[in-house]
């Protein structure tokens, strides 16, 4: 690992605490100048644009009938990959999708106050899902995993899933066996600004969706800020953020994992491993 610095806490001041806890702050304001354009675009070009773009952005030469991945490109992505990635897979969907299922409130709950006058709550799922699964430095069946499953789980009759075409054109082979694995028929290939307007207006292709979820780049988030009148835009996503707690019963290499998990989503990641160890036993961790 590179950029790495050890600090004693024990001899730092409050203000040098203070300063080395500081969260990373995006300012989207260039950004938002630069994808209103693009939503302009998509908005009223529909699939010519996001062609256009994924020629532009991604390096990709796609037709029209290209940007929805194919059943066929689906049911056979398990056969692409190594026989660990897909235990791996398997082991993931059915612990994520075991910890949401505890999570699901009851339909419907009433509670007589007075006499003849009920009061409750009623949960239904909304109509329809988007999760944004990125791709530029690698793929992120992680990001597939926690989007989709908790949608599938809370039975939101539409899940589609949106991602950058890779340079061969499709979706990673990772996220179509997950989307085989858990049921989900519908992936598109556009990625950046152009997929949160493709499912906020909705295409010739690409649906209108009332929701979109999962991390993306400034150029995601900037656009899910400007069109946030016409799509749920979830939860902001930030620079990644990770704080390990770790004393010397704890592997090195695990701890080194967890950070370099964290450490690769971008140079605005923070990643912190806090040991009792010597210097030299952290050493081993960032190494």
């Amino acid at each position: 690992m590179s950029d790495v610095a050890i600090h004693d806490l024990a001899t730092m001041s409050p203000e040098a605490r203070t300063s080395l806890l500081e969260r990373t702050e995006a300012d989207l304001t260039d950004t938002i100048r630069k994808v209103e354009p693009i939503i302009a675009a998509v908005r009223t070009r529909g699939d010519d644009a996001l062609i256009e773009l994924a020629a532009r952005f991604d390096g990709v030469t796609l037709v029209r009938k290209a940007l929805k991945v194919s059943a066929s490109q689906i049911a056979g992505a398990e056969k692409e990959l190594d026989a660990e990635i897909v235990a791996a897979i398997r082991l993931s969907v059915a612990q994520v999708r075991r910890f949401h299922e505890a999570q699901m409130p009851d339909n419907l709950w009433l509670s007589e106050a007075t006499e003849g006058a009920l009061i409750g709550d009623r949960w239904t799922s909304i109509d329809s899902v988007a999760c944004y699964v990125p791709r530029g430095k690698g793929f992120f069946p992680s990001s597939a995993i926690m989007t989709a499953v908790p949608a599938k789980v809370a039975g939101v009759p539409r899940v589609v899933i949106v991602t950058p075409p890779g340079a061969d054109g499709t979706a990673d082979a990772a996220t179509r066996f997950i989307a085989s694995l858990i049921g989900i028929e519908e992936i598109y290939l556009c990625g950046g600004a152009q997929a949160v307007a493709a499912v906020a207006y909705g295409t010739q292709t690409v649906p209108k969706c009332a929701k979109i979820v999962g991390p993306g780049s400034p150029w995601v988030s900037a656009a899910r800020q400007l069109l946030s009148n016409r799509i749920d835009p979830g939860s902001p996503a930030g620079p990644s953020e990770l704080l390990v707690y770790a004393d010397n019963s704890v592997p090195a290499a695990l701890a080194a994992l967890e950070l370099t998990v964290e450490s690769e989503h971008g140079p605005d990641s923070s990643a912190f491993v806090v040991t009792t160890g010597s210097e030299q036993e952290l050493l081993k961790i960032v190494r």
